[in-house]
């Protein structure tokens, strides 16, 4: 092993063995390690020369290229790195495993691999392209006011950690921002933060619409959006902790953006907005996709540079329901669904009884009204509040009385309406399957029992009352013990009355058995004979069988015919 305080290489130098060195300087010569070459360098790299690396080489310090380095070696750095020449990264892998390290130069440099490493954020001074591979781990790379460009188009080309607290990440200040190619509709993370103000993770997923090569730039600004600024009239808010700036830098496919939410730490946010004309204006298309726990836009536009998470504030059309109610009645209201948003109800000249589903019974006769407003648990936005009229109107007070027929055989009662409350309409149930609408009605009854008779009423708002009366109806047969057949209107006929469904054959005789008459319910002996003689004052005698309501019945007695 051989151990050099100083080498000024002036020829061509063939590394094999290890070698371990506090300076190296390649002052105009070529210098070239073998594969399996490793190299320590307590101290830093300078090349004014040319430098083809393809083994191992550890520097404490810093590597200075100004002039020509290629190989597809391991730098294990821990100096900065500054390449104001050309570097042709080949296959190579640089490693940045000290504090606080800064890629400068007058150059900018393509790594095909580079990982950050060690303890501290790693700061760019010129702008940065990766090839193939970046391994952030869990570190900031601040591009500062640079660009890092990512030119390999595979989605995984950017390596971090992404535990909570623990992410690596890109940051940007001003103008700088991460650049990635793109070709295929697979999505494509940016892993943006920021340690400014705040420590914060905040990345943006990009996907193209189509397969067509495309680039887009992103970065993260880590504080409040222009104070200078105006908010359109369909937002209830904006994100006042940061906003991404997002452009199309080559190609013209559209692309789906996607940023992850961060609920507990951010609040919620259901659209983006984006700056114009120095509003903040609501992307419309945007949305919170629950499947995706992030707000997407569904299409990005190149006026969309800068984008803000936002709330769109919830705005009421309207109630729909009846307007008219009646007295202790429950009526159903209805409001457009709005996601994530909670109705608050509230109501004069009644109780609610469901504020989800709203649902109240109108207890105060009279003009009412229902409000209703929305609120958005998660971020405090309040929709405009709406109104709906609504006029209770009062019972009608359902009454009737009854009365029986005085003619037992004519078998009906009459029913007379005695409701208050301007009634226009009536329902009468009499309990015997028969029903009315008249106010003043009658009903017959052809059997004896108990009968619900039922009276509802309307007034002209549709408001109804029921009444109800129980008729008792019994069994009853009158056969008189008289008549008087003179022709004065009164009592002529042997009229038998009777209440129900009686039918029954009856026949006349004379006191010596002689029969004189017989027929029938549908007829009354007049005091003739059946040849139509009339028959002498005095007594005779009836036998009548017949049937009232399916029960057997059997009468017979006598019946005193008076002459005037």
């Amino acid at each position: 092993m051989k151990y050099i305080n100083y080498i000024l290489l002036l020829f061509l130098g063939l590394l094999t063995t290890d070698t371990f060195a506090q300076l190296l300087t390649n002052n105009g010569a070529i210098f070239y390690s073998q594969p399996n070459a490793i190299i320590a360098v307590q101290g830093s790299v300078k090349n004014i020369g040319t430098i083809n690396h393809n083994g191992f080489i550890q520097i404490d310090s810093s590597y200075v290229n100004h002039s020509y380095s290629s190989g597809n070696g391991v730098f294990d750095l821990y100096g900065n790195w500054q390449n104001s020449g050309s570097f042709i990264c080949d296959t190579s892998h640089v490693f940045l495993k000290g504090s606080q390290q800064y890629i400068s130069g007058d150059s900018a440099t393509h790594f095909y691999k580079l990982s950050c490493m060690g303890n501290q954020k790693k700061i760019m001074q010129q702008n940065v392209h990766i090839n193939k591979q970046l391994n952030l781990n869990s570190l900031e790379l601040a591009t500062m006011q640079d660009t890092l460009f990512i030119d390999n188009i595979s989605p995984y080309t950017i390596e971090n950690n992404s535990t909570p607290g623990q992410e690596g990440f890109v940051s940007s200040s001003d103008n700088g921002t991460l650049i990635r190619k793109m070709q295929g509709t697979i999505l494509y993370t940016y892993p943006l933060g920021s340690s400014n103000n705040i420590p914060r993770y905040r990345p943006l997923n990009i996907e193209p619409y189509d397969n067509n090569p495309v680039s887009y730039a992103a970065s993260l600004v880590n504080y409040t959006p222009e104070s200078n600024t105006n908010i359109d009239t369909s937002l209830c808010d904006i994100n006042q902790l940061f906003y991404h700036k997002v452009n199309r830098v080559s190609g013209t496919s559209a692309a789906y953006i996607q940023a992850p939410s961060y609920i507990q730490q951010d609040g919620y946010f259901n659209l983006f907005a984006y700056l114009q004309d120095s509003s903040w204006t609501a992307i419309h298309n945007s949305t919170y996709a629950n499947n995706y726990n992030a707000v997407v836009i569904p299409v990005w536009d190149t006026s969309m540079r800068k984008i803000v998470l936002a709330n769109k504030g919830a705005v009421l059309n309207g109630i729909n329901g009846s307007p008219v109610k009646c007295l202790n009645d429950t009526g159903f209201y209805f409001i457009q669904n709005i996601p994530g948003y909670t109705p608050y109800w509230n109501i004069s000249g009644g109780t609610i009884l469901d504020s989800t589903a709203m649902s109240a019974v109108w207890n105060n006769p009279g003009n009412n009204l229902i409000s209703v407003y929305l609120r958005n648990p998660l971020n405090n936005c309040i929709s405009n509040t709406v109104t709906f009229p609504v006029y209770t109107a009062s019972l009608p007070d359902a009454d009737f009385y009854y009365q029986q027929s005085t003619q037992m055989n004519n078998n009906y009662i009459n029913f007379y309406d005695q409701t208050s409350g301007e009634p226009v309409s009536w329902n009468w149930n009499f309990g015997n399957g028969n029903i009315s609408d008249q106010q003043n009605t009658n009903t017959v009854y052809t059997h004896d029992g108990s009968y619900t008779v039922l009276l509802t009423v309307k007034n002209q708002y549709g408001c109804q009352d029921t009444a109800m009366k129980i008729i008792d109806i019994k069994e009853a047969i009158f056969i008189p013990s008289a008549f008087t057949p003179d022709g004065d209107g009164v009592n002529d006929q042997f009229e038998i009355l009777y209440n129900g469904n009686f039918i029954y054959s009856i026949k006349i005789v004379n006191r010596w058995g002689q029969e004189i008459w017989n027929g029938d319910q549908t007829q009354m002996w007049d005091g003739k004979t059946k040849d139509g003689n009339e028959c002498s004052q005095g007594t005779y005698y009836y036998f009548l069988n017949g049937s009232m309501n399916g029960l057997g019945k059997e009468y017979k007695g006598s019946v005193t015919l008076v002459k005037k």
